[in-house]
């Protein structure tokens, strides 16, 4: 493991804990909360750089799942995030995950076209006509929703056999 990743450490407890948990969330949580903090506390995806790609999935994904599960695709766009999206497909196949893969893929190829207009400042009224406009995100929404967990439980596996990649243990 190359020694510029940012590697943060763990105690065995916290590990053991989340190891036992019963919802496939709370393993890569316990991995991706201090990814999230130093985010916060550089203020710049650059950081993004120093991760392994593990990392990079676990933070990319979370992002996702908070914006997607709060008011869909189109809020990801909207917010800014689509960049996020860009490697998911590749990463999410390398773990086991294709359906997930897939789905991102068929986002990307709905939102990328659309990008400029999605993201374009508006009013609340005018960004709920755009589910109105764009039915068919409708259906990409609900099928994150029926396969996020499943993605869940890959993360989980792979977090379990690498976790050399995610954090020093303590």
């Amino acid at each position: 493991m190359n020694k510029d990743f940012f590697l943060p450490s763990i105690d065995d407890d916290k590990l053991n804990v989340a190891l036992s948990a019963e919802h496939p969330y709370h393993i890569m949580e316990l991995f991706v909360e201090p990814l999230h903090e130093e985010l916060y506390r550089r203020q710049s995806f650059d950081f993004m750089e120093e991760l392994t790609e593990g990392q990079q999935l676990i933070l990319c994904f979370d992002y996702v799942l908070m914006q997607v599960k709060g008011g869909g695709f189109l809020q990801l766009l909207h917010n800014g995030y689509a960049g996020l999206l860009i490697d998911l497909p590749e990463q999410f196949q390398a773990i086991g995950a294709p359906d997930m893969a897939d789905l991102i893929d068929k986002a990307l190829q709905f939102l990328v076209p659309r990008k400029a207009m999605i993201e374009q400042e508006m009013s609340v009224q005018d960004f709920a006509k755009l589910y109105e406009q764009f039915p068919e995100i409708n259906q990409l929404d609900e099928r994150f929703l029926a396969i996020y967990i499943d993605a869940l439980r890959k993360i989980n596996d792979y977090i379990q056999h690498h976790i050399q990649e995610f954090m020093k243990i303590a």
